[in-house]
């Protein structure tokens, strides 16, 4: 069987990126820190697992790396620079396609086992390898998520919650106490306030028709009383007289501000004269290399060019011909009578000679070529020149006219700016004026505005009246809220929901109660029954696959490991027969018990899902141990056509292996 991952966007790397793996085999994902062997195994885990609803599989979720969490802003799988991400596994005609985005949605196309965070995942963040490094030797969490006791506790839960205090949830482990419930005192209660509140609704209504008459008298006595209308209009006047000036105030303030603030961008522009200093500088940079350019004529320049490569042309003919006199004499025979061809020595031509002028036309040969070097260099020294003049001028020349340009245009902004900031400045003189002869006039009109209150408040028998008109109106308002709730509280008192059903009958409801005590005792009592059933049972199908692994594994240092079937502690037993704490156990020895209980997890409660992922824990135990593990590894693999995958950090660059 083979596995086809497609991954798009997953982690740091950005685009799409496929791989494939074998099933029946061990596979090894190895390569240095951040090579990208987590983003493989996290893809395995999210695309196997999801959706993922229980509370503490969602926390394992966050910790591991796939889900984000409440204080996240982004899904941690998703590329930081792209919105979306997909996950594509195919294997035994299953094809799963996860789409991620960056907020944290997740859409799939073929759910996942939640299971699988807990039975297939044997990494040092998962929640067993958790409980056993940090010594916790409570189990009760896995039997109840890989068992059907956990589904009966909800059942339970909602059974309970169904008649509030009648059925409260009860604390787990506790028996169920029908004594504790209040449903039926809830009823009586809820008679006592209906007569209560009666009481209280006729008296509150007695209150307010009595404030209701006073109201009406006030109220007769103030439309009665002699006032200055003229005053009370004066006064409406000049409020919104002096609400019109401080609004115009406040607009000419904030516009002076506003002038202030621009003159202070412009003298800061004005001043700021570093950008025409570096133009300036880098002109005169340029107008130097302009000048050095210059100072070597193109044509002069390819005079010498032409008398350099005549010379050099002299040199190699000079080259050839010793090299054409060398093959002669190399070719001339040593007998004895001969004279020399080239030198015309009179004499035996001696082995001696031959050498002798044979090094002399070497060294001549080597002089030549000397000089045919040194000619080709001054002449590609030259037509280098030539190239930077032809080609660095022009470019030059028009950089110093734009540089230029940009010299004008940053001139005339600094005195657009000196314009701008004068006309500017002549207009705060009169803004200030104006927001003077406003302050004052705001002042008259304040002063004048007190004399009329003050006016009114002579006379005081008309604002008495106002006084006591707006108290009573209060307390009526009082009144009225009070009676609102009271009618509330006589509605709320008049029946009692069951099951989501309003009874109005309080006597039925209490009968109703009476039989429901009866039947959710007797159903909480066998949910119990079930729970504990279903937790043993998985308990002990944990235990066989431990005991087995053990015996299969052929491990000496313990005895013994179990879950107690009846408070779920871890028990480790030693060669001793003795009981060892889980405290006082190695880190190497909780890491082969992590290993241990992990694998069995997986070939208890999940065999069906055909992939084991390991995250170098039995990459870290001691080599005896490591290799006994993956025999093992290799031994399930092959007999239940599992893919077992592993990582391991190397300083290689990343490396997918069968082992």
């Amino acid at each position: 069987m083979k596995a086809i991952l497609k991954l798009e966007n997953i982690g740091q790397k950005v685009g799409l990126q496929t791989l494939e793996f074998n099933s029946g085999v061990v596979t090894l994902i190895q390569g240095r820190t951040a090579s990208g062997k987590s983003r493989i195994i996290k893809s395995y885990a999210l695309a196997l697992s999801y959706p993922i609803k229980s509370d503490n599989l969602i926390n394992d979720g966050i910790n591991f790396g796939i889900l984000k969490g409440e204080d996240a802003e982004y899904l941690p799988l998703v590329n930081a620079s792209q919105e979306k991400a997909t996950i594509e596994l195919e294997y035994d005609e299953i094809s799963k396609k996860v789409e991620l985005f960056k907020d944290g949605k997740i859409n799939i196309n073929i759910l996942g086992n939640q299971k699988f965070l807990y039975s297939s995942m044997l990494v040092k963040n998962s929640r067993i390898h958790n409980h056993i490094t940090t010594g916790k030797a409570s189990f009760r969490w896995i039997v109840d998520e890989m068992s059907l006791a956990k589904d009966y506790e909800k059942i339970k839960a909602n059974v309970l919650y169904n008649l509030d205090e009648l059925t409260k949830e009860q604390e787990e482990d506790q028996p169920y106490n029908p004594k504790k419930t209040s449903k039926r005192g809830e009823i009586k209660q809820k008679k006592l306030i209906q007569k209560a509140k009666s009481v209280e609704k006729k008296k509150e209504v007695s209150d307010r028709v009595i404030l209701e008459a006073s109201q009406k008298e006030k109220q007769k006595q103030i439309d009665d009383f002699q006032f200055d209308e003229e005053l009370v209009k004066k006064e409406k006047d000049t409020e919104r007289k002096l609400t019109a000036d401080e609004k115009n105030l406040k607009d000419i303030t904030g516009n002076l501000e506003k002038i202030q603030r621009k003159i202070e961008e412009l003298e800061k522009q004005k001043n700021d004269t570093s950008e025409i200093d570096k133009i300036h500088s880098k002109m005169d940079k340029n107008e130097q290399r302009l000048t050095d350019l210059k100072t070597d004529k193109v044509e002069d320049l390819q005079k010498e060019i032409i008398e350099k490569q005549n010379l050099r042309s002299v040199e190699e003919q000079e080259k050839v011909r010793f090299e054409t006199r060398k093959q002669l004499w190399e070719t001339v025979k040593i007998e004895e009578g001969n004279k020399c061809p080239l030198c015309e020595s009179v004499g035996i031509i001696t082995p001696e000679h031959r050498k002798s002028k044979i090094n002399e036309y070497n060294k001549e040969i080597k002089e030549h070529q000397i000089l045919i070097k040194d000619y080709t260099t001054e002449i590609n020294k030259k037509l280098n020149r030539i190239n930077e003049i032809n080609t660095e001028i022009p470019a030059l020349e028009k950089q110093q006219f734009i540089d230029g340009d940009k010299i004008k245009e940053l001139e005339q902004a600094t005195k657009a700016s000196v314009d701008e900031i004068a006309l500017l400045k002549k207009k705060v003189p009169n803004i200030k004026k104006q927001i003077l002869n406003d302050e004052e006039l705001i002042k008259k009109t304040k002063q004048e505005l007190k004399l009329i209150l003050e006016e009114k408040d002579k006379n005081s028998e008309y604002q008495k009246l106002k006084n006591e008109s707006r108290r009573i109106d209060k307390d009526i308002g009082m009144i009225k809220e009070r009676l609102i709730k009271i009618e509330d509280a006589l509605e709320e008192a008049k029946s009692i929901e069951l099951f989501s059903i309003k009874i109005t009958d309080l006597n039925k409801a209490e009968q109703i109660i009476n039989e429901l005590e009866k039947i959710i005792h007797k159903s909480v009592i066998y949910l119990d029954n079930k729970i504990d059933e279903h937790r043993k049972g998985a308990a002990k199908k944990f235990n066989e696959s431990i005991k087995n692994l053990i015996m299969e594994l052929k491990f000496d240092t313990f005895k013994e490991i179990y879950l107690n079937l009846d408070d779920y502690q871890l028990k480790i037993i030693d060669n001793n027969e003795k009981l060892q704490e889980l405290s006082s156990v190695s880190g190497g020895e909780k890491a082969i018990i992590s290993s241990l209980l992990q694998i069995s997890a997986k070939e208890t409660y999940l065999s069906e899902i055909p992939f084991l992922i390991g995250d170098e824990i039995i990459l870290d135990l001691d080599p005896e141990r490591r290799d006994i593990f993956l025999n093992y590894l290799k031994k399930i693999a092959k007999e239940n056509d599992w893919f077992i995958i592993l990582t391991q950090i190397t300083n290689e660059d990343l490396e997918i292996i069968e082992i």
